[in-house]
């Protein structure tokens, strides 16, 4: 009997032991766990907004095909105030007055720059190669459209610190040419249309 009470309290000590190891282990496994969940979890939301931000509203979509007479294309807002740092997402509008299916591309030039103010004049220290890295974010890629169908293309235009090498951007009106071509034959692209997108950069 005594043999027996002693046997009970040594199988208790070694669960309580046991229970107490499983504790510590599981105890600082869980706290990183939790940690590292909450990071990938702000991780994964900020990865969908951040995504967001490059879709094309419903807005600008609709107002990209609401063309005006005699227009195959439109561009949904051709002037928007904006300042550094902030992005947009304009649409482009194309419409196939061509019996049958076509295919189209779009080409993004920049035009000029000009100052804010009475007498505005141009930005010299505006370069092209700098000035498309505001619409960098883009991948423009073919695609066709039905005979007599539209398409609205997506533009994303995102307001960069720099207008040029070493030249901060100024408060001014920045034009882009946004054109559009079309496969006149296989290989061959032919204009289509062109419109110019205006942004202007707040003081």
């Amino acid at each position: 009997m005594k043999y027996a009470y002693v046997f009970m309290i040594l199988l208790i000590l070694l669960v309580a032991a046991g229970c107490s190891k499983g504790e510590e282990t599981v105890g600082p496994t869980a706290a990183p766990a939790a940690g590292g969940g909450a990071a990938a979890s702000s991780q994964q939301t900020a990865q969908p907004s951040a995504a967001a931000s490059y879709d094309l509203s419903s807005d600008e979509a609709a107002k990209a095909l609401d063309f005006e007479s005699s227009k195959k294309t439109r561009i949904s807002t051709s002037f928007k105030i904006m300042q550094v740092g902030e992005v947009y997402v304009f649409g482009v509008g194309v419409k196939n007055m061509m019996p049958k299916e076509a295919n189209f591309k779009l080409d993004v030039h920049f035009r000029e720059g000009k100052t804010s103010g009475g007498l505005a004049t141009l930005i010299e220290e505006a370069d092209e190669d700098t000035m498309l890295g505001w619409i960098g974010k883009n991948r423009f890629s073919t695609f066709s459209i039905p005979g007599n169908g539209e398409k609205v293309v997506p533009i994303i235009m995102e307001v960069n610190p720099q207008i040029g090498p070493g030249e901060s951007t100024m408060p001014g009106s920045y034009a882009f040419d946004v054109i559009v071509n079309y496969e006149s034959s296989p290989q061959f692209w032919d204009p289509y249309e062109e419109n110019i997108l205006t942004i202007k950069v707040k003081e």
